[in-house]
């Protein structure tokens, strides 16, 4: 299991958000962008 969290998010989204709060708590993440419309 890893300690890495995946955010997935779009940059037009609200998602910068919770990226700042990942960085403020030093929560190790990774972003993968998707666009509006998608599926995982």
């Amino acid at each position: 299991m890893s300690d890495t969290l995946t955010l997935y998010s779009n940059p037009m989204s609200r998602g910068r958000i919770a990226r700042w709060m990942l960085e403020e708590v030093g929560q190790p993440y990774e972003v993968r962008y998707l666009d509006y419309g998608t599926t995982l």
